[in-house]
């Protein structure tokens, strides 16, 4: 995978951020001393949260977070590896059967075949799946290190080593030949990129708009195998319904950060946002009192976006999909820069994006 020979043998690979994509990449490069004579890697994975893997059926459901939708680039990503998709992923999320555009109280349907393959999954869960997967897997082998509740503090890339912290407070350098981010919008390693090389060129935004998102339990007239998209749900508001498991939906809807928010959705009053529902929302009956009670419990979100001048470079050996980047004094140090796979909040069409 390299541009030049790896100094080291195993080949020192640091992951940092277990989301999907970090965790994906620690499998394939595992799976990868199987199946190649010529160079062996010793994966490190850096995460600065908790590794969901761990947490059981019930501590998994009190970490229910935003829902991302895998398509053909993310469900061909997963089912690569032999049986994470199976016997892991697939139990964990809800595969859609159709789409439906719901505009006033009127429904047009689009079904799977003509739009194709979805499959829509906590983010939090899928995270869980794919870390079980890994630690059923490769939790004994001499070859993985898995470093939770860590921060990575920079990147030392004239070294090619990176500085983090764990839960503790010690402090620690950890050595690498490859480095790989997934460490999400403010990535530290791509800030190592924009710091090194003039070339590279990134930024870090917000869409502009504004949500909230509910997690209830399925009306009885909505199918659990579809997507509702409902334009316009509310005045300046738009909105998404995505199955979940468990017999749930969750109703995100928001609005641009520009638009006027009706006073009762400002308010911390149940019954007044309830009310408000009950007259505006018309795309399908609501659970108003139930939707109206997580509403005030909570802050409004924003997403934030990345936009870089390009995400793939210099292809390497082993795959059409893999790219890379240099970061370090020579061509033995890389940062991988793009695996096609996941489509989440990356601003990047091919969006299994690694920094």
């Amino acid at each position: 995978l390299a541009l030049a020979p790896m100094p080291t043998q195993p080949v020192r690979v640091v992951v940092v951020g277990a989301g999907p994509s970090g965790l994906l990449a620690c499998i394939n490069f595992l799976n990868r001393n199987a199946n190649s004579n010529d160079v062996t890697y010793h994966v490190t994975l850096v995460e600065r949260g908790e590794d969901y893997g761990a947490l059981d059926a019930s501590g998994l459901e009190k970490k229910r977070s935003w829902m991302i939708g895998l398509s053909t680039h993310g469900l061909t990503a997963i089912r690569r590896v032999p049986s994470l998709y199976e016997e892991y992923v697939s139990k964990v999320g809800v595969p859609v059967h159709a789409t439906a555009l719901c505009v006033g109280s009127r429904k047009f349907e689009a079904k799977s075949d003509e739009i194709g393959e979805n499959y829509v999954v906590d983010r939090n869960f899928v995270v869980a799946a794919i870390a079980r997967f890994l630690k059923d897997k490769f939790e004994t082998s001499k070859y993985l290190t898995q470093r939770y509740n860590t921060k990575v503090n920079f990147v030392d890339s004239d070294e090619r080593r990176i500085f983090v912290r764990d839960q503790n407070g010690r402090d620690e350098y950890i050595p690498y030949d490859l480095l790989i981010g997934c460490d999400g919008v403010r990535s530290q390693v791509r800030a190592a990129l924009v710091a090194n090389h003039r070339d590279f060129e990134s930024s870090v935004g917000d869409i502009f708009n504004r949500y909230k998102s509910v997690h209830i339990e399925l009306p009885e007239h909505l199918d659990g195998n579809m997507i509702y998209i409902t334009p316009q749900c509310l005045p300046n508001f738009n909105g998404i319904a995505l199955p979940e498991t468990g017999g749930k939906v969750n109703l995100a809807m928001g609005c641009p950060t520009s638009a006027k928010v009706p006073a009762a959705l400002e308010s911390d009053d149940v019954t007044a946002v309830a009310d408000y529902l009950r007259d505006n929302f018309k795309a399908f009956a609501l659970p108003c009192e139930a939707v109206a009670k997580q509403w005030v419990a909570q802050p409004w979100n924003t997403t934030g976006m990345v936009h870089c001048n390009f995400y793939h470079r210099w292809p390497l050996t082993g795959g059409k999909h893999t790219c890379a980047r240099r970061l370090g004094k020579t061509q033995r140090a890389v940062v991988m820069c793009g695996v096609c796979g996941f489509r989440w909040r990356c601003g990047s069409k091919c969006s299994w994006v690694v920094w």
